[in-house]
């Protein structure tokens, strides 16, 4: 039952990524290992690179035959150890999942090779018309397939211009690791406030790409087109995904510290109204809104989505359950299994001291830690600028039965605060197709309207 604890482990992990490393909202960047690497992939030692080498080529065709739903010959491929464990049957399901609800392939948009040693790395991404793919191909020296991991790698877009809005690229941050950014500025207003979008923790674009879906841009352009300019960034982590090595990994590298740099950018430039500067933060965004509001005193107000008061691991408890309850073929003993083992991982968060190298639910003791000191609850009731807090009634990661009561019961003598619940929306604020599980966000939407329009009301009142 280890496998499977791990990966609804994973699973739970909240928007703030996906089926990989998330956070207690909701996953919004699902990956798939087939077969995983050896832990030699770590090493970095002697890394040489050439362009378009014979492997790489070799790969791409590959990744293209799989495109097109051929797997023999990467299945030949397969080192004899990575076929014990890999079926040609289970290749094609992985493949599927991922490529579920992406739509049409588009091209090969870019490839690495790097020479370890001991064994080749190539890592190609394939643009399809909703996400990129990237497919990574451990080669050992034989140039047999050792290890095949597939994920999601949005594709970077060009800034757009319409009747209503023109969008413009910038750089947020200084020092070694700059923020690429988007200003959306509407056409029609001059100094217009602007909205700060704080997506989920993990390694997200600027549009908070998540499967087939881009909750972000959806915001941004709404709120354009009613006269309110926004900033939405490529965390940190996702551009720099080195970072992860280079410290501890912590709340303020994964979502503090990038907020609070597109919230400065905001406060000093001079295309928006610096008196109007507001939060929108999604899952784990929303989560730490207050924080960042506390730590920003330069902002206006706060609109927290598909968030909560609660601590991160205590939701991810009730996440896990709650997919191993709609797990098929599981009994009521493994589930008591699994949620034990969950159960001691939970209460060795909590008693968390500084320092430790251990993993727990997914992330690093370091980041447990980081948030232990955060009082989202607290910091919360003390704040006094406007706070709107919005939840979809079909949200599987986030409860509108819990978490968003207990937003209600924490802050009902809070006269700064509203509150609104929208019917038949999901965790990315789309109508829900009745799924409850990740394959739902396989299937494009788009956020709705009516939650656009309230936010946009919302902030043009709080002048």
């Amino acid at each position: 039952m280890k496998a499977l604890i791990l990966s609804l482990i994973a699973f739970a992990l909240f928007n703030f990524t996906g089926l990989s490393q998330a956070a207690a909202a909701g996953p919004e960047t699902k990956e798939t290992v087939i077969q995983a690497d050896s832990k030699k992939s770590a090493k970095t030692d002697g890394e040489k690179s050439s362009e378009k080498p014979s492997l790489q080529i070799s790969s791409e065709k590959l990744a293209l035959q799989m495109v097109e739903g051929k797997f023999d010959d990467t299945y030949k491929k397969l080192a004899p150890v990575a076929k014990k464990s890999l079926t040609k049957s289970k290749l094609k399901q992985g493949w599927n999942d991922t490529v579920q609800g992406l739509g049409k392939f588009v091209a090969v948009h870019s490839g690495s090779y790097k020479d370890y040693g001991d064994y080749k790395l190539v890592e190609l991404v394939l643009q399809f018309e909703y996400n990129g793919v990237q497919i990574s191909l451990s080669y050992d020296n034989k140039e047999q397939i050792t290890g095949i991991y597939f994920s999601y790698r949005p594709i970077e877009e060009e800034a757009v211009e319409t009747k209503d809005f023109k969008e413009v690229k910038i750089s947020i941050g200084k020092g070694k690791y700059p923020l690429k950014a988007i200003l959306t500025l509407p056409k029609k207003v001059k100094k217009a406030p602007v909205a700060i979008l704080v997506p989920g923790s993990g390694t997200h674009d600027a549009n908070e790409t998540i499967i087939a879906n881009k909750v972000f841009r959806d915001l941004a352009w709404g709120l354009a087109k009613q006269g309110i300019a926004s900033i939405r960034y490529n965390e940190r982590l996702f551009t720099y995904p080195e970072l992860l090595t280079e410290a501890e990994f912590t709340i303020q590298t994964d979502c503090l510290n990038d907020a609070a740099d597109a919230i400065s950018y905001a406060l000093s430039s001079k295309d928006v109204d610096n008196k109007r500067v507001y939060l929108i933060g999604h899952s784990l965004g929303g989560m730490m809104a207050p924080k960042i509001a506390t730590d920003n005193p330069g902002l206006a107000g706060i609109v927290i989505l598909a968030g909560s008061p609660r601590r991160l691991e205590d939701i991810i408890y009730d996440q896990n359950l709650n997919a191993l309850k709609n797990t098929k073929g599981i009994t009521e003993m493994q589930i008591q299994l699994n949620m034990t083992i969950i159960e001691n991982m939970i209460k060795r968060v909590k008693g968390l001291k500084e320092g430790g190298t251990e993993t727990l639910l997914g992330y690093p003791t370091s980041y447990w830690y980081s948030l232990n000191q955060i009082d989202t609850a607290e910091l919360a009731v003390k704040l006094t600028i406007p706070i709107f807090i919005a939840q979809g009634s079909e949200d599987f990661q986030v409860y509108a039965d819990k978490d968003y009561i207990e937003w209600q019961k924490l802050l009902k003598k809070n006269k700064n605060v509203s509150f609104k619940l929208y019917d038949g929306l999901n965790h990315l604020f789309i109508k829900s197709n009745g799924k409850k599980d990740i394959t739902e966000y396989n299937i494009p939407g788009e956020v709705d309207a009516g939650l656009i329009n309230d936010i946009a009301a919302w902030i043009k009142k709080k002048k």
